[in-house]
């Protein structure tokens, strides 16, 4: 009944067994281990609750999509060595706004940006040398890492690798 729960499946075998029979005494030895009854209560409390909500459980947290909202540092590697950029987003739906700050190019508003579950991509306009360019990211967010595929002009492509500050 339990199998494929989200809330369920770090549960005990043993927890589960004896929420079906009702008899947590003889199913489980309590006594013998610290922080067992504790997890008892606990996971009867999540069972019972698991099948008041039926199919209408949440997904499971690892399953959510990343909060790609705040402020992010990346690091690439590129031709002249390692560069910094730091990423400050700002969802609203599926749309990704903010900037982009940059030791090399400065501030760059955030432009075309979308959001798809842990999923994004967006470009900044940046300045060198008097020349503007486009730069397209797309990449993934999971938990607080971010990777992130650049590609400006020419065959320019860059691997950024963020942390959520």
């Amino acid at each position: 009944m339990f199998e494929g729960l989200p809330c369920a499946e770090n549960i005990d075998p043993q927890i589960i067994e004896a929420h079906h029979s009702g008899n947590f005494d003889v199913t489980l030895p309590y006594g013998l281990y610290e922080g067992l009854e504790r997890q008892i209560y606990s996971a009867r409390a999540v069972l019972w609750l698991a099948e008041l909500a039926g199919p209408n459980l949440p997904p499971r947290i690892k399953d959510l999509p990343a909060d790609i909202s705040g402020t992010w540092k990346g690091t690439a590697e590129g031709p002249g060595g390692t560069m910094e950029r730091t990423f400050v987003f700002k969802v609203d739906g599926t749309a990704l706004t903010g900037e982009a700050i940059s030791p090399v190019f400065g501030k760059s508003a955030i432009e075309n940006g979308k959001v798809d579950g842990d999923k994004l991509s967006f470009q900044l306009k940046v300045k060198f040398q008097n020349n503007e360019m486009t730069i397209s990211y797309s990449g993934e967010a999971k938990g607080g890492e971010m990777t992130l595929t650049a590609k400006g002009a020419g065959d320019l492509v860059m691997e950024w690798k963020c942390r959520k500050q």
